[in-house]
């Protein structure tokens, strides 16, 4: 009986304090950033796989790109490669998520906007747990919303064209069912990319194939993520 009121308590303590969840991530990520480089961080050994591709095909780029960052360390696919010397951008709409960055990977660079296949607002539904929070929080229960925030999107390709960089070694997409849109405006940022990690829905039956006519393999499936790696230059028609 212990565990079960254990629970209640956290879930009361969460919905009566919502400091209590900022509170924990800053922790978390104080905990990680403190101690050794763990085996992995991400949430089924996605980096683990990242880092065997990076090894077996001499990859030398140390420049990522997540998107959908959400915690900097909880996880997280490209945590690990920071603690390995990495850097990179880090995009997350969640500005309390962004300032956690800034202080725990401050060789990133982060921008606190949303990505799509195009230029617009959109709204974003914040959820009391930060992973399912997005523009597309597809089964987002009444007991998980917290509320919404209009929110500045922008193609992945106009981010990327700011900045100085020739090759992406990996790139991480988890948006919450928004995955596809950014997919669709990164097509310049994709021919530049060696590695990419996208939360996969087996029933979305055009992202892979979308991914797969730049220029990539699929090499690795988790429970959650699709591993895809480049083997041939250039878009396919």
């Amino acid at each position: 009986m212990a565990f079960p009121m254990i629970t209640k308590l956290k879930i009361f303590l969460r919905d009566r304090f919502p400091v209590t969840r900022l509170l924990k991530s800053w922790w978390v990520a104080a905990i990680d950033s403190l101690f050794g480089v763990r085996e992995s961080y991400a949430q089924t050994g996605e980096d683990r796989i990242i880092s065997r591709i990076l090894g077996e095909d001499n990859i030398e780029s140390s420049f990522y790109i997540d998107v959908g960052a959400n915690h900097p360390t909880k996880l997280s696919n490209t945590y690990r490669l920071y603690r390995e010397g990495f850097s990179g951008l880090i995009i997350e709409p969640n500005r309390k998520l962004v300032l956690l960055h800034r202080i725990f990977r401050s060789r990133d660079i982060q921008l606190a906007i949303g990505c799509g296949d195009e230029t617009k607002v959109l709204e974003f539904q914040h959820a009391t747990s930060h992973v399912l929070s997005g523009f597309q929080s597809e089964g987002l229960k009444a007991k998980d919303f917290s509320g919404t925030e209009l929110m500045p999107v922008l193609p992945l390709d106009l981010i990327v064209q700011g900045l100085d960089v020739e090759e992406i070694a990996v790139l991480s997409i988890d948006v919450e069912g928004f995955d596809l849109q950014v997919v669709k405006g990164a097509a310049e940022t994709l021919a530049k990319t060696r590695i990419v990690v996208v939360e996969h829905d087996e029933e979305d039956h055009e992202l892979i194939p979308l991914i797969e006519q730049a220029g990539f393999k699929l090499v690795e499936q988790t429970r959650h993520n699709a591993v895809l790696k480049r083997v041939r230059s250039g878009v396919s028609a």
